[in-house]
């Protein structure tokens, strides 16, 4: 495939996805190279959009359960569930310790739907049709999918109205994100999700290294839409805080940490036209705009 096409530059979402036309947004969360910040920023974005008011349900469909784990959650069975038994998803959505968040805990046998899953009737989009009837119950959904372009990655795909991609500021970081792309693409084409689109590429663990400037130079180049403003300063209170079983907002929440995240969670309401204003720069000084 020409290298034009892989790195087609995508649109932003249309002004209708708004709340009030089709319910809960739901945002894929994905990139296949493990470290990326995917789940870091799964859990943390959902903490800054449930601060401004949102309602927010997260999928982890991960086997390894880090966002369940980092939620301080029980693991559970329930997407798997979903996936090969196709049993209804509601009675495995548990209420978090964080206000506004409610999420699907995820367990080690979700790794099994790969094998067990896939010859299922329309595999692909199972997870998509168990969630469409509970819509109206969040602002967003967040799905954050497993670093592997499989079955689980394939059904947020088909389940996402947009997809945002964490990228770790460092070259060897960047270079995968060609298969991302493609696989979006082929989820397009495949019809098994017609409008779905990159909208949202995030920058993440940026330091003040030249080899992290010239990352985010080239993700601006490649994704000139779809590059958000703010991006995820390198911080060791970030690193950290999967240990602590909370949120960076509740465990530092004057880090920069958690300053990068809640400007995150305005710039997407903004995008959304959910944002009375501009996210505040200052909020997060040396994390939107340039990478100093």
């Amino acid at each position: 495939m020409h290298p034009s096409r892989r790195l087609r530059l995508l649109r932003p979402l249309c002004a209708l996805c708004t709340l009030g036309v089709m319910g809960a947004i739901i945002l894929g969360l994905l990139n296949q190279k493990g470290g990326s910040g995917k789940t870091t920023t799964a859990v943390n974005l959902a903490a800054a959009l449930a601060e401004l008011g949102r309602r927010i349900l997260l999928v982890d469909l991960d086997s390894q359960a880090s966002a369940t784990r980092w939620l301080g959650m029980d693991e559970g069975d329930g997407v798997y569930r979903v996936l090969v038994d196709r049993v209804d998803l509601q009675s495995f959505i548990v209420p978090t310790g964080e206000t506004n968040i409610d999420v699907v805990p995820a367990s080690p046998p979700l790794a099994l739907v790969e094998q067990q899953g896939r010859n299922k009737p329309n595999a692909e989009t199972a997870l998509a049709r168990k969630l469409s009837p509970l819509r109206d119950r969040w602002d967003f959904i967040l799905l954050d999918s497993p670093p592997a372009l499989g079955l689980l990655a394939i059904n947020a795909l088909a389940a996402a109205d947009s997809v945002l991609v964490p990228v770790e500021a460092h070259g060897i970081a960047l270079a995968g994100l060609a298969d991302l792309v493609n696989t979006v693409d082929l989820v397009r084409e495949e019809g098994l999700n017609p409008t779905l689109k990159i909208d949202h590429v995030l920058a993440c663990r940026v330091d003040r290294t030249r080899q992290a400037r010239e990352a985010v130079e080239v993700l601006r180049e490649q994704f000139p839409t779809a590059m958000l403003r703010t991006f995820i300063r390198e911080s060791a209170r970030l690193a950290d805080n999967f240990n602590f079983r909370t949120t960076i907002l509740k465990h530092a929440p004057t880090s920069t940490g958690a300053a990068d995240y809640r400007a995150v969670a305005r710039e997407l309401l903004e995008r959304y036209q959910l944002a009375p204003e501009p996210p505040q720069v200052g909020a997060a000084v040396g994390g939107t705009t340039r990478c100093q």
